[in-house]
């Protein structure tokens, strides 16, 4: 994360505020906020309790940790008006900004159209 993009109180005010406001989970696909779990065949989180993190672990399933993101809906990292932010996903942070993200490498002449 560029911090010099931010407001200086983006993460003492602003990111906890709009995670509390969403009740800490996904926007999206309604994961929960410091969940612990892994995804399933069908790409479904699946959480687990402290007996399916030992099973887990015991037969080498891959463990993640949930960290939730405040994403910008404009892509203006100035604009902190809360309507404009939203709770995601790592997940599906990465797949809301995609387009967008093709889109600026096009224009930057890194991805060349077929």
């Amino acid at each position: 994360m560029k911090t010099k993009l931010y407001a200086e109180n983006w993460n003492d005010t602003i990111r906890p505020a709009i995670l509390k406001r969403d009740n800490y989970k996904c926007s999206k696909c309604k994961v929960k906020h410091r969940s612990r779990g892994y995804y399933d065949s069908s790409k479904k989180f699946i959480e687990c309790d402290e007996h399916m993190i030992s099973y887990a672990s015991k037969i080498n399933i891959k463990l993640i940790k949930i960290i939730l993101q405040v994403h910008h809906k404009d892509d203006n990292k100035q604009n902190n008006n809360f309507d404009n932010l939203i709770t995601l996903c790592a997940r599906c942070h990465l797949s809301t900004e995609q387009p967008l993200n093709i889109m600026k490498r096009k224009l930057r002449g890194i991805i060349y159209p077929k």
